[in-house]
């Protein structure tokens, strides 16, 4: 069996599909439709139309919607030679599921893998066997988006059946992504600490943490299509916009708390409510109030006194 590869149509993170253009080229032998070359004008073979003839049953096993044969056109041309050897090629648009992990987004790779099997005939009636070219890149047109790395087969047995699996590996384009998300997400994260230069009697070191704020915010909001929406895993990209945007609103708080300290009266009066819980409190009793004697370093005068001289 051969696999021709065409193009990869589209791959979708959300649901998990992947969708190729392709053909599978399949041999087999039917003795029922042999014959004696010199017996028919030494004819060795014949071409005629696919539906006139037994053919296995090829089916996309991983596909996404329908499990059903790959029939492609039904007008497919077989060529029947005479010992009986039969050769065909099914093919068209394959969607297949496909396990994805964009926690490196936007420089993922996506292992996905195409798994055909004689549908209904156990690996006892059917086996797969692999050619000498398993997969075919003659017909191949690459993809804007995604980059074909590496590709193989393997023809095994799974679950009773013989299987004949295409495994494909593509890497995301990242230049895109890297221009429009990774770099104005470093440019904002270097923004942010650069907010505690600012003097704070200038009076533009909150207005500088809104603003950074509020951008990041909208361009939050104009990325979030071109972001996958996936939870399991989460993209690392995703977890460090979220913090540049937590630690641009964390400097906003701090640049208002610096700025109401600077700003304060020295003597400040006590609110009432707080006056009030001061004085319940056990040590601010006036049985607990101790006078504080100032003690000074001046030593006290000693007087000598001269004894009287007998007389």
């Amino acid at each position: 069996m051969t696999f021709y590869l065409m193009s990869i149509t589209k791959f979708e993170e959300i649901d998990e599909t992947i969708v190729v253009l392709g053909g599978l080229h399949c041999d087999w032998n039917d003795a029922g439709i042999s014959w004696n070359p010199s017996s028919y004008g030494n004819i060795p073979y014949i071409i005629l139309s696919s539906k006139h003839i037994w053919k296995p049953p090829m089916t996309l096993v991983n596909a996404v919607d329908i499990l059903s044969p790959i029939e492609g056109n039904t007008d497919n041309l077989a060529t029947i030679f005479s010992d009986g050897n039969v050769s065909l090629t099914l093919g068209g648009i394959l969607s297949a599921k496909c396990t994805t992990d964009i926690s490196k987004f936007p420089y993922d790779s996506q292992t996905c893998n195409l798994k055909f099997a004689v549908w209904g005939l156990s690996a006892e009636t059917a086996v797969l066997i692999e050619s000498s070219d398993p997969i075919s890149m003659l017909f191949y047109t690459p993809n804007s988006n995604w980059n074909l790395t590496s590709y193989h087969s393997r023809a095994v047995i799974w679950n009773q059946y013989s299987t004949f699996e295409i495994f494909l590996t593509i890497k995301r384009e990242s230049l895109y992504y890297s221009v429009m998300v990774v770099c104005p997400t470093i440019l904002f994260g270097l923004l942010n600490p650069l907010v505690f230069l600012l003097p704070v009697d200038s009076g533009e070191r909150i207005g500088l943490g809104m603003t950074i704020l509020l951008s990041y915010a909208i361009f939050l909001t104009l990325v979030s299509a071109a972001i996958p929406a996936s939870s399991n895993p989460m993209c690392y990209l995703l977890i460090i916009m979220i913090m540049t945007i937590v630690i641009s609103g964390v400097i906003v708080v701090m640049s208002i708390s610096i700025s109401y300290l600077y700003y304060r009266e020295d003597k400040k009066k006590m609110n009432s409510f707080w006056k009030l819980i001061g004085s319940r409190l056990p040590w601010t009793r006036k049985d607990n109030i101790v006078t504080v004697v100032p003690i000074t370093d001046e030593k006290p005068a000693v007087c000598k006194t001269s004894s009287l001289t007998e007389m």
